[in-house]
């Protein structure tokens, strides 16, 4: 990938290294990851380490990379949760009023968490990534009080 050039038009879905941060949602060594650790280095070489768990799988990846090296960032959206359907899909709503039910409740806790805030009567947040070409749950919220 290219270093970031102001004169071009700067696309949204695409950072520098050096802005990732820890939670961030990026491809790392071709992977959609969540950035679980990142660190710079202390020689002057001008380097980012990033450590991602693969949104898909968790499998855990590391890369060393330039700090102005542009990475691919990956979108994500807020729905609220509206209903748990049959088949293990959720039906969600965006806050233009758009309504999905194709998304799949997560396996693990963070499935186990929405499913339980459901129900207790509760219409929790989740936050869906585009995890290169298929989108994916990666956390939950409760509305603020």
């Amino acid at each position: 990938m290219a270093d970031f050039d102001s004169s071009n038009t700067w696309d949204p879905t695409m950072k520098q290294c050096m802005s990732v941060k820890v939670n961030d949602h990026v491809v790392l060594k071709g992977h959609p990851c969540k950035i679980m650790e990142r660190s710079t280095s202390k020689t002057g070489k001008d380097m980012v380490h990033l450590v991602g768990a693969d949104v898909l799988t968790q499998s855990k990846y590391e890369d060393t990379l330039p700090s102005k090296q542009i990475m691919k960032a990956l979108p994500g959206q807020e729905f609220q949760l509206v209903d748990i359907l049959t088949g293990g899909c959720m039906s969600v709503v965006d806050n233009q009023g758009n309504v999905r039910d194709d998304l799949k409740l997560p396996d693990g806790d963070l499935g186990k968490d929405i499913k339980m805030s459901f129900d207790e009567g509760e219409f929790p947040f989740v936050t869906v990534v585009d995890a290169l070409g298929e989108d994916v749950v990666v956390s939950v919220r409760q509305e603020a009080e």
